[in-house]
């Protein structure tokens, strides 16, 4: 007979911290798009109603997620360029 494998201790997870939930859903007329509006820092919920959908254009959105001053910045900018490029190619 072999001998037994040594019982490993059962693990105690932490409880899952606040993340963000995003989700889109097509049908035949479009898309539509929602998120959660909780802001995190670490376990703490320090925001309850941030708009993680930052229009970037007429019908372009991102969804925002991670830090959210640096999500905010790179919104910022492509909203920016995308309206150089609207105005450039009047579209």
């Amino acid at each position: 007979l072999l001998p037994r494998a040594p019982r490993v201790p059962a693990l105690n997870p932490s409880p899952p911290f606040p993340q963000t939930t995003i989700m889109a859903v097509e049908f035949d007329g479009g898309v539509v798009v929602g998120s959660d509006s909780r802001v995190s820092a670490g376990e703490a919920v320090v925001n309850r109603v941030f708009d993680k959908l930052a229009p970037l254009h007429e019908r372009i959105y991102c969804a925002l997620s991670g830090s959210a001053a640096d999500a905010q910045a790179i919104a910022d900018m492509v909203h920016y360029q995308l309206e150089l490029h609207s105005y450039k190619y009047k579209e």
